[in-house]
């Protein structure tokens, strides 16, 4: 295609689409009291869908896409890995609750002049 115009393609609109799968395995660090875990689904997923919303039976948000699994290093067929929120810290950042959330340490000159950090 040509520069001198955009490409018409499906990706144009935002249509939400699902796609059934199931919980393959839930994996997580050894450390108990972790809540890191991460969802391993088996289920047909179209490529570059990262960062969509995973639900559950009830149309919660539990998680969140990541990648396919790379099909020659699992045993198993359309395999596919989505981050599991923390439902906790989830529920306050909706309830606008701050108590959980650290801000980025400042130095006594930037928090005075509002100026952010420079990378």
């Amino acid at each position: 295609f040509s520069h001198d115009g955009g490409k018409i393609t499906r990706f144009r609109t935002i249509e939400p689409r699902l796609y059934r799968g199931e919980v393959y395995l839930v994996s997580g660090p050894l450390a108990a009291d972790s809540p890191l875990r991460l969802l391993e689904i088996k289920a047909e997923i179209p490529e570059n869908v990262y960062g969509s919303p995973i639900v559950d039976s009830q149309g919660r948000v539990v998680a969140v896409y990541g990648e396919a699994a790379p099909p020659e290093a699992v045993p198993v067929k359309n395999l596919h890995y989505a981050a599991v929120l923390d439902s906790e810290l989830l529920r306050s950042w909706l309830a606008q609750n701050e108590s959980g959330w650290v801000p980025p340490p400042l130095e006594a000159n930037q928090a005075q002049s509002g100026k952010s950090p420079s990378p």
